[in-house]
């Protein structure tokens, strides 16, 4: 999860880079004032924050609905199947 967030803030990073590219000036004015190696804290920093949000959903769900253990989720899907007709898995 964290590399997914992180990845996903670098490619809105290159996107922004690509912007400025093609306009002469950054659609976040904070990025004009911000060197290269501070955009990169900027973009490590919101990818980081993007994986803390993702824990914390994921424990407020957990708290709130449970945990499915995998044993449960087996079980389901052969009872299914056998009232389907099909063959024991």
């Amino acid at each position: 999860m964290l590399g997914l967030s992180t990845g996903v803030a670098f490619l809105y990073w290159w996107w922004i880079e690509i912007c400025y590219s093609y306009n002469g000036f950054y659609p976040y004015p904070i990025f004009a004032m911000l060197s290269t190696y501070q955009r990169v804290g900027l973009f490590v920093v919101s990818g980081s924050i993007m994986w803390v949000v993702g824990g914390v959903l994921r424990m407020a769900y957990a708290y709130l609905n449970g945990y499915e253990q995998v044993e449960e989720l087996e079980k389901a899907k052969r009872a299914k199947n056998m009232a389907a007709g099909g063959k024991w898995e």
